[in-house]
């Protein structure tokens, strides 16, 4: 279950436009790419020609996985974030003793998980 942010005020939500709200949520559709140059910090070229190295792999190929990776979990972020305003808006929300008891359960399933008995 999605988990809202603290906002004290919801109606901020539904003062939203519908173009604002789907700005925030959805990626703009853009062709795709042959070839992009990317400027790296110095210090990031570095570290990533160092990793190449280490690795044996080419650092163009560690930079697509890198943005591949990011690019999936920003998709999934701004999936969640979407959910959390359909949430929002059917007033599917929980007060903060809620809140409080969905985050002690997902600790202690995780310790039961990770952390066997002694």
């Amino acid at each position: 279950m999605w988990l809202p942010l603290p906002w004290q005020d919801r109606s901020r939500l539904s003062q939203m436009s519908p173009v604002r709200r789907a700005e925030l949520t959805h990626a703009a559709r853009r062709p795709t790419l042959k070839s992009m140059e990317v400027h790296l910090t110095p210090d990031l070229e570095r570290k990533l020609k160092t990793l190449a190295v280490e690795s044996g792999r080419a650092a163009d190929e560690m930079v697509q996985d890198a943005v591949a990776g990011y690019v999936d979990e920003f998709t999934e972020m701004r999936a969640h974030i979407e959910e959390g305003f359909l949430q929002a808006e059917r007033g599917d929300l929980l007060d903060a003793a809620e809140v409080r008891r969905e985050v002690q359960a997902r600790k202690d399933a995780w310790r039961q998980e990770h952390c066997p008995a002694r």
